[in-house]
């Protein structure tokens, strides 16, 4: 069996590229150096390969004495995620990122009392559509964040990683402050309107209409803080493995899900009225605005941590060089050794094969003898050749690096068709229906009505958190991007689902509500998880970061089109059909 490192531990590749590594927790088992040279000797003995000299091994062994060491120094120089934290500060970070703009989604029955809807049931009216409408607004001001951040940042090189870090650093903070400042504006606005026209006052008056309007721009504003947050956090998490990129998808939603139980207790406490409603709303903003504060603190300590230093100082991409995620899924957990080994033995095959075919131009012990004695001649020119073919080696990596750094926008929208278009797919579909039309099912009716968006965005919510963390399951069944094409086309099902949800009312019974909505929310957080970790990691090492800013863009635009879609079929729902 093949020496492994333990878990959580990163090893340097062997194959002349000493900028590239990766780990076995995220990628597969990873054999010790020492040990594969142990086996290449053993096989070139095996396949009846020339003993070498004490003086044969000697020379031979300078380049090897050399990388040895430098390799020993490197392992011993790259930091292991103890105890899992930077995986928990991604966690955080996502977690704060969509909450604010879940706290308006969840507010809209307060909205519905403090700003009341004049007319009759037939007529057209804007409040009828608030959901609709901050969900598009936040949308739009998510897309054109990562528009603008994308057409910033793209002509950044990442491997100028130390000096471009401090940018995303600086988009990071400044947008969980626009958060923060967002939602504690919007806090004091509600404040305002109920101490000057209470519960009871139904009146339309311009002071209302001025306060409405600017709730609706400050959820834009969140929109593009969260757009800048959810492109720069994901492109600082493409500088890791894929699973650090699974873990801040999974806070995206487990930030939800904890605030839609928040929100279902908190109604609970203070029941059903314009005040239990006023108090809720009060608790539930200022909670929001604390995770961002939560979310900062994350931030700096993910910073000073020893593997983001490390990262940050070395330029390192730790992701897996020419291994995309199909790969590694396509690899069992249970298969690992055995394939690890059957590799061993066949580059140990190859070695000695090389071995014995260049077993001519090795040094022989005259010629190592002329050269320690001073001697010149042929011994003086194969040392030379030894020595410049062992510097002129590390140089190869350059040109690749030139190449990838020239790929143009186009060549990267090639490689990334595939898994982007899933995920735009995907939340085209989800979108469309959620927040807005979800919330339009009835689980309950009369005096409990007000409780239907608060239970269908809590289930949603709920299994999109645990859909999104079943990736790192070791007992799930892992599809790789081009097989994920299959469950996000049945996923379009969904659309007449719920519309038969809605009206016309074909499905009437509380228990396929859930059904539907759970399923629903769980592919939508599989196939999220997995098509955004499937981008960066079917590119080179070069081009992980600006693939992470696509598949965001990819993601947003989703939401956008979805958001607007599903005004559409709101429109249709409730007033055509």
């Amino acid at each position: 069996m093949p020496n492994v490192q333990a878990r959580g531990a990163y090893t340097p590749l062997t194959d002349g590229n000493d900028d590239e590594f990766y780990g076995e927790e995220d990628i597969s088992l990873v054999t010790n150096p020492m040990r594969v040279n142990d086996e290449e000797v053993h096989g070139n003995n095996h396949h009846g390969g020339n003993v070498p000299t004490s003086s044969e091994r000697k020379f031979v062994s300078f380049a090897e004495k050399v990388s040895r060491t430098e390799t020993k120094k490197l392992m011993k120089g790259i930091p292991r995620d103890a105890f899992s934290l930077a995986r928990i500060m991604f966690l955080l970070m996502g977690s704060g990122i969509l909450v604010p703009g879940i706290c308006y989604q969840l507010a809209v029955d307060w909205f519905s009392v403090i700003f009341p809807s004049q007319g009759d049931s037939d007529s057209f009216n804007l409040l009828d559509f608030i959901e609709y409408i901050l969900s598009l607004g936040f949308n739009i001001g998510q897309l054109a964040a990562i528009l603008l951040y994308t057409i910033f940042m793209w002509r950044k090189s990442v491997h100028t990683l130390k000096a471009q870090t401090f940018t995303v650093e600086q988009f990071i903070f400044m947008g969980y402050a626009l958060n923060f400042v967002c939602v504690m504006v919007t806090l004091f606005i509600n404040i305002v309107l109920v101490m000057q026209y209470g519960f009871d006052n139904k009146d339309e008056t311009y002071d209302k209409i001025f306060m409405l309007a600017c709730i609706i721009v400050l959820n834009c504003l969140v929109g593009v803080g969260s757009g800048v947050l959810s492109s720069a956090v994901i492109s600082f998490a493409a500088n890791f493995t894929w699973k650090y990129t699974v873990f801040f998808l999974v806070g995206l939603s487990l930030g939800n899900a904890v605030l839609s139980v928040f929100r279902i207790f908190s109604r609970l406490i203070w029941y059903d009225t314009a005040q239990g409603l006023f108090n809720s709303i009060i608790l539930f903003f200022s909670f929001s605005a604390i995770i961002q504060v939560i979310c900062i603190i994350a931030f700096i300590y993910l910073l000073r941590l020893p593997i983001t230093k490390y990262c940050k100082e070395h330029y390192v991409n730790m992701q897996t060089p020419n291994r995309d995620l199909d790969e590694q899924i396509r690899v069992s957990r249970l298969e690992k050794d055995m394939i690890m080994e059957q590799k061993m033995k066949e580059e140990a095959d190859n070695v000695s094969y090389k071995s014995s075919s260049e077993s001519n131009d090795l040094p022989t012990a005259s010629t190592v003898g002329a050269i320690n004695n001073g001697g010149g001649g042929e011994g003086e020119e194969t040392e030379d050749n030894t020595q410049t073919e062992i510097t002129e080696k590390p140089q190869e990596p350059e040109d690749s690096n030139i190449n990838e750094l020239s790929m143009t926008w186009i060549s990267l929208m090639k490689r990334l068709w595939s898994p982007g278009l899933g995920i735009f797919i995907t939340f085209v579909t989800t979108f469309s229906l959620a927040p807005g039309l979800i919330t339009d099912i009835k689980f309950y009716h009369d005096n409990k009505s007000s409780w239907n968006p608060i239970v269908t965005l809590s289930i949603f919510n709920i299994f999109d958190c645990i859909g999104r963390a079943l990736p790192n399951w070791k007992r799930t069944i892992l599809l790789t991007h081009k097989q994920l094409w299959v469950l996000i086309l049945l996923r379009l099902g969904f659309i007449p689902t719920v519309i038969f949800c809605v009206n016309p009312l074909l499905i009437n019974q509380p228990i396929w509500y859930a059904i539907i909505l759970a399923l629903f929310g769980l592919t939508n957080g599989y196939c999220c998880s997995i098509g955004m970790a499937s981008g960066p990691s079917i590119v080179k090492a070069a081009q992980q970061e600006k693939a992470a800013y696509m598949m965001s863009f990819f993601l947003n635009f989703g939401l956008f089109i979805g958001s607007a879609i599903g005004i559409g079929v709101g429109y249709l729902v409730h007033f055509t059909w």
